[in-house]
């Protein structure tokens, strides 16, 4: 019985680190992870290099421009979506010119080219916003269908954890014997009695 008890701790302490460690499935295992999404990848850039300037706060804001609104930011042209070319904001982040380029020189860090790749692929995607992820529903994880030689997948973390390791080209760790959870509490307290 303690041994079940053991065993049910160690497996909810693994859900909660994998549910850590994959950001609380706002990336999820998806076909879609290559376009980058608004709440994940971009919101991130607007916010440090952008939204200081062109965000909500009214008293700040230059340009009457919004960047967080994709309503003002579509009508302004500042976004076309599918078209980056066209976009005011792709033309602003790549210019040479120190009187258009954005963030101006001494107002804020310049975006880093991986940053710009970001927002010119998620222009180029149709430039979809989302609304704060604080906001939005969970959603359960899409449990991936995979297998390794040696490994036993016996439970939805386990395929989780599997694909994980097999997206970064790692393969899983030999089991131990028993459960290391098991081992740490009768470290600590003794063997059950």
């Amino acid at each position: 019985m303690r041994e079940d008890s053991c065993r049910r701790r160690f497996h909810f302490l693994v859900f909660l680190s994998v549910a850590f460690f994959l950001g609380a499935s706002s990336r999820g295992h998806c076909s879609d992870e290559a376009i980058p999404g608004f709440n994940r990848d971009i919101r991130p850039l607007l916010a440090k290099h952008c939204f200081a300037c062109h965000g909500p706060d009214a008293a700040k804001r230059k340009a009457d421009l919004r960047l967080d609104d994709r309503e003002v930011a579509v009508s302004a042209g500042a976004i076309k979506p599918g078209h980056a070319e066209d976009s005011e904001i792709w033309r602003r982040l790549t210019s040479t010119d120190q009187e258009e380029i954005m963030p101006p020189p001494g107002k804020g860090d310049p975006m880093p080219k991986e940053g710009m790749e970001k927002v010119r692929q998620w222009i180029e995607s149709g430039a979809g916003y989302e609304r704060h992820w604080a906001f939005l529903p969970p959603r359960d994880p899409k449990i991936p269908d995979v297998a390794a030689p040696g490994f036993l997948v016996r439970s939805p973390v386990d395929s989780l954890v599997l694909d994980s390791l097999i997206q970064k080209g790692l393969a899983p760790a030999s089991g131990g014997a028993g459960s290391p959870l098991c081992s740490v509490v009768s470290s600590r307290v003794g063997p059950p009695r």
